[in-house]
């Protein structure tokens, strides 16, 4: 198990996954809760597929989804989302690193894009199996076991010369430099065209190497602040690789609805 949280009365295990998917899998969680919750998880561009019971709203200033008993498919978000349950929900899933996810699952990315979908409604035939057996599974590790045969099985078909490759070099450079670099000088330094990489981040990432860029930024600064309790503006907007304190409230607000200062009171 890598963590485990109490929040109020939502209860969330996360757990690592097998080493063959740990450049793949960013964690397993196991959540719940039995009385009126809410939470506002961190956009990174990380897609997940979850068995869900209950009722649980998705609320950003883009909209609001819903999701009631089944098996879903989120793709990468590009707002800050707030989940708010209203009483019992339970839920078991998967969440993948940046640009890991679609390869797996024989899907294309652009598609799923700040999306929501059933499993059966996905397009691929693994995942309509995994909703079948995830819905019979008695026991939440019962659906955890499913999910990691289900990606080891996918693990297995992929070709040895992927054509991610080069897509995959340029998310852990973005991601592991926090977006605080020029995305337009990655397909240079990767060795392919900026059109070339623009294509295959829309395929295996869902999105363009700049708004992967923008998602990192805005999480380490909301990181920082929820660390702070008075963050130094200044700092963050140098180390945070902004332009000036303008750029990055502008970036901040087109992704949370808000601007930094205010983060907090989301809670």
């Amino acid at each position: 198990m890598v963590s485990k949280r109490f929040v109020g009365s939502y209860d969330h295990r996360e757990y690592r996954p097998c080493p063959e998917l740990s450049r793949h899998v960013d964690a397993y969680y196991v959540s719940g809760c039995r009385t009126r919750a809410q939470g506002r998880p961190l956009p990174g561009g990380m897609p997940n597929v979850f068995f869900h019971q209950g009722r649980t709203s998705l609320v950003s200033h883009g909209g609001t989804r819903t999701f009631r008993d089944g098996c879903y498919l989120v793709g990468p978000t590009t707002r800050l989302v707030r989940y708010m349950t209203p009483a019992r929900m339970d839920m078991v899933g998967v969440r993948f690193k940046p640009g890991k996810a679609f390869e797996l699952l024989g899907l294309a990315g652009e598609a799923f894009a700040d999306e929501s979908v059933p499993l059966r409604e996905s397009g691929s035939a693994c995942l309509k199996e995994v909703e079948s057996r995830m819905t019979d599974a008695p026991t939440a590790e019962r659906r955890v076991q499913i999910l990691e045969e289900m990606l080891l099985r996918r693990l297995a078909a992929i070709p040895s010369g992927s054509d991610s490759r080069p897509a995959l070099a340029a998310v852990e450079r973005i991601v592991s430099g926090h977006g605080k670099m020029n995305p337009g000088g990655l397909s240079e330094e990767i060795g392919i065209s900026a059109q070339h990489l623009r294509r295959l981040f829309s395929r295996f990432v869902g999105f363009a190497p700049k708004t992967l860029a923008r998602l990192c930024r805005f999480r380490w600064v909301a990181e920082h602040i929820d660390r702070t309790q008075k963050p130094d503006w200044q700092d963050l907007v140098f180390d945070g690789g902004f332009y000036d304190q303008s750029h990055m409230i502008k970036e901040f607000h087109a992704i949370a609805g808000i601007v930094p200062g205010k983060f907090h009171l989301l809670g």
